[in-house]
């Protein structure tokens, strides 16, 4: 029989498919799927037994071979833990009372998913026929609960990316009603893209060059007073125009938009996962299916349309690049703030003790010593700086410190920052225990809804309008509070309604390490003037993740874990929420080959796309812990150069890659291709085998066919024979090749 390399895994299959079933009146018995393994035990070594048996009294059939396909193939391999264990029993017939016992084996000190498939070769002692058994070995080395836990409930199903063309018209839509709750003073100042930096860009220059010339041209000498604006805004127009070209991913076709009175609504796969982000404000551009006549109605405009396109995301639409630019464009000399020198330290008199209002802090020597050199600080001091591992209680340190400030200097107002929601939320819910809704105010975006507010801040301590829109109370109000609370980047909107260079005396940003530096400058460069104390509190640990579900799944267990101080965030929010901690733990998820095709074709996340994988692997400080699997993370050039680096540089922990770390990394190579061409070697290579196997069988029928079918009528009238006149012969047989056995 000549065997031909099949094109795909069908005929693979096919072999598998047959190799897994009992022939020849074989039998294999036994668990071949583990389950799950608690690590401890695994990292010892488990065994299990496989029962070869035979329905036939006599047999015909004897175990030649018992192998691993892990132990086959071509190219590198890595373990897969399982192994033979010990040499079984091999040349000797099996009968109903013959039966052969093969132990497996399985080490492993890591955990992950598992597996390998173990082949048993027998050969018919008549016919000298040669057939195959096999059976798949699986486990999962790690705690079941955990797993069931965190294991996704349905596939991310990610968008087909469009080529964009640009509009040359834009009609423009209303503005949703909360946007027009705040009356600013000045209108927030365009901050379009440079043409020039714009044409390079969006030139045909490879990448490496592209970055040569942004270097050379707009990232230049060190950094200073003079020169933080210029370096900053052009960092943030290039992230901003790669922002921009990621959303077209998210471009939609032929899609009808239902109407609901005067509004449309539109169905957004994905949105769960932040992909696209949207908020309240984000400009969406649609266009119709068809032209509508002049006399139709704007109530047919937008039934059917065969585009969408999404204009800005919301982490890094115009209005908050706008409010980070002009920050950045203010005349801001203060040196003592970005570029403090020893000259700026004054010795700080701590010889006046305060009375904790936190007994926990006065118990504690670092915290009470933070506390009052913050208390103590003379006006228009360096920032002051809380660091400390997770669960140190940095953030109560810092409302500790707010609360003996307004004790302390009757005068004083403060505005408190987060770098998100969550994270101002927290403060402002610490505060209202000992402060009135005539002293503090948590200020939200427009964009923030009403149902989105804590239960214990939804009522006295922000101003919403009865149908649940952001509102700013009256100036005189708003001056008066001791504490405002908000996020960096909302902060901006307290200068865009009024509020004065020096109207507060301090500026506390909470878990600042999580921000990026422009946004941590926006409450600084509009609101600081020379007497104004700046104090930030450098988190710890992060953890970076691709997927909205499974970042809520991780604070789940980090929670129930008592880890609320690790912070979790969602892989697209990365540069705000989970931003430069010592500790950066990431979460690449995907585990399974099945998506891998899926996956690099459609960039998801940070698997493929190298923006996001910069963003993700340079949060940490001091230790970067990836978790994922490498088989199929390799199959981009970017991770398998970063995996070759942790790998070369002693940094791997789990087991070997299948891949040689040293051999130089493709660019533009096709790994995935590379990968799929080795396993349909692999594929090739078994097909033949099993194939092989039918071949000899088949040709030893055609040779002696004749012989075959008179010598089974003669042995069939044989073991009639013995079976009537020698049944005592026979059982004295058995007992003697049981005795041989043993």
């Amino acid at each position: 029989m000549q065997f031909h390399s099949p094109h795909g895994s069908s005929t693979y299959k096919t072999a598998v498919d047959e190799a897994e079933k009992d022939k020849n009146n074989l039998t294999i018995e036994g668990r071949t799927n583990l389950g799950f393994l608690d690590p401890s035990v695994a990292s010892l070594g488990f065994t299990e037994e496989l029962v070869v048996k035979s329905s036939e009294r006599f047999g015909k059939s004897v175990l030649s071979e018992v192998s691993l396909a892990s132990t086959q193939g071509a190219g590198r391999r890595s373990s897969s833990g399982f192994s033979v264990h010990d040499s079984p029993k091999l040349r000797i017939l099996i009968t109903t009372r013959s039966r052969i016992i093969v132990v497996f084996k399985f080490t492993q000190s890591f955990i992950g998913r598992y597996e390998d498939r173990i082949e048993f070769v027998f050969e018919n002692t008549v016919s000298h026929e040669k057939f195959v058994i096999s059976r798949q070995l699986q486990v999962v080395v790690g705690d079941q609960a955990d797993h069931n836990a965190l294991r996704p409930v349905a596939p991310y199903v990610s968008r087909k990316r469009n080529t964009r063309t640009p509009e040359k018209t834009v009609v423009r839509g209303v503005a949703p009603p909360s946007l027009g709750g705040i009356s600013y003073v000045a209108e927030l100042p365009k901050s379009p893209i440079p043409k020039e930096l714009l044409e390079l860009l969006s030139g045909s220059n490879p990448l490496q060059q592209q970055i040569t010339d942004i270097r050379g041209l707009y990232i230049t000498g060190p950094l200073s007073t003079g020169t933080y604006a210029k370096h900053f805004k052009h960092l943030l127009w290039i992230e901003e125009h790669q922002t921009e070209a990621d959303l077209e991913r998210y471009d939609m076709s032929n899609v009808t938009l239902p109407q609901v009175n005067q509004y449309y609504y539109l169905a957004i796969p994905g949105l769960a996962e932040k992909r696209p982000s949207v908020l309240v404000g984000d400009r969406i551009l649609v266009q119709r299916r068809a032209p509508v006549p002049q006399d139709a109605g704007s109530k047919a405009a937008f039934t059917s349309s065969n585009k969408i396109k999404w204009a800005s995301p919301s982490t890094a639409s115009s209005t908050r690049v706008g409010r980070l630019c002009k920050a950045l464009d203010l005349d801001f000399g203060e040196d003592r703030v970005l570029f403090p020198t020893q000259a700026h330290v004054e010795d700080v008199n701590v010889t006046q003790q305060v009375s904790f209002i936190n007994p926990l802090i006065a118990s504690n020597p670092r915290q009470r010593e933070a506390v009052q050199s913050i208390v103590h600080q003379q006006p228009g001091s360096p920032p002051f700086v809380v660091f400390g591992p997770p669960g140190t209680g940095k953030t109560v340190t810092i409302i500790e410190a707010i609360r003996q400030i307004l004790r302390t200097h009757p005068s004083s107002r403060i505005l408190a920052c987060g770098p998100s929601n969550s994270a101002a939320d927290l403060i402002a819910e610490r505060l209202s225990t000992s402060l009135s809704s005539d002293e503090l105010f948590r200020m939200y975006a427009p964009s923030r809804s009403n149902s989105q507010i804590p239960n214990t801040l939804n009522r006295d301590y922000t101003c919403f309008s009865a149908n649940g829109e952001f509102r700013f109370p009256d100036m005189a109000r708003l001056e008066s509070f001791r504490v405002v609370v908000a996020t960096c980047v909302a902060s901006s909107m307290l200068s865009g309604v009024g509020i004065q260079r020096g109207h507060y005396t301090h500026i506390f940003i909470d878990e600042a390490g999580q921000a990026t530096e422009p946004e941590a400058f926006i409450s600084i460069g509009n609101l600081v003037d020379h007497q104004t104390n700046v104090v930030l509190s450098d988190d710890d640990i992060g953890i970076i993740t691709p997927y909205h579900a499974q970042c809520l799944k991780i604070r789940t267990t980090l929670r129930s874990a008592m880890a609320d101080g690790v912070k979790v965030g969602v892989e697209a929010e990365a540069n705000r929420d989970t931003q430069e901690r010592k500790v950066i733990m990431i979460s690449t998820v995907r585990s399974s080959k099945d998506y891998v095709k899926h996956d690099l074709r459609h960039t998801l996340g940070f698997v493929a796309n190298p923006r996001r994988f910069n963003v993700a692997v340079t949060r940490a400080k001091a230790l970067l812990i990836v978790i994922g699997n490498p088989h199929v993370l390799s199959l981009d050039p970017l991770w398998r150069s970063f995996l070759n680096y942790i790998h070369l540089e002693g940094g791997w922990v789990g087991p070997e890659i299948p891949w040689d770390p040293q051999a130089p990394v493709d660019p533009q190579g096709r790994y995935d291709d590379g990968v799929r061409s080795a396993a349909e070697a692999d594929m090739n290579e078994y097909t033949r085998r099993m194939e092989e196997f039918v071949a000899t069988a088949s040709g030893e029928q055609e040779d002696g066919g004749g012989n075959d079918e008179e010598g089974d009528g003669e042995e069939g009238e044989d073991d009639e024979e013995g079976d009537d006149d020698g049944e005592g012969d026979d059982e004295e047989g058995d007992d003697e090749e049981g005795d041989d056995d043993e």
